[in-house]
């Protein structure tokens, strides 16, 4: 057998595992089903939990040609500032979510069943934030 000399881009089973599982959910979402029963049946079809599927729906992964929805990009906002809250157990990106949310709110390409879910997320992460201990909520001392 050849090496593979070549200057074609070396895609691993992981990256066409990540592909296909976007692309059901793209389908699923295609055939009109809400994105919480989209991101459900996509978690069974590939046999994760429903937070690992939103991982890889809100990932670098993206079919070739397709456009990434509303809904998963800003559910991937909402899971960067969650990160960098619990990383660096700071509020300094409280701001990130009120911006976030107005974006939601005013996005036209989002219906009322993916407005709905993310600001449902968006309500689990502000109360995240709340149960932070004082100490966590600043990064510098107050006055």
């Amino acid at each position: 057998m050849k090496p593979n000399n070549s200057k074609e881009p070396n895609i691993g089973l992981e990256k066409i595992r990540q592909a296909g599982i976007c692309n059901h959910y793209e389908q699923l979402k295609n055939k009109g089903l809400s994105p919480r029963v989209c991101l459900t049946k996509t978690a069974e079809f590939a046999r994760i939990s429903e937070r690992q599927a939103k991982g890889i729906l809100t990932g670098n992964v993206q079919p070739t040609g397709k456009k990434v929805f509303p809904f998963i990009k800003y559910l991937y906002e909402i899971e960067m500032v969650e990160a960098a809250i619990t990383i660096s157990k700071n509020l300094e990106k409280v701001r990130s979510l009120e911006r976030i949310h107005d974006d939601i709110r005013n996005d036209d390409n989002l219906n009322d069943d993916e407005k709905q879910i993310l600001e449902s997320q968006l309500e689990q992460l502000s109360q995240k934030i709340k149960e932070l201990p004082p100490t966590q909520k600043t990064s510098s001392p107050t006055p």
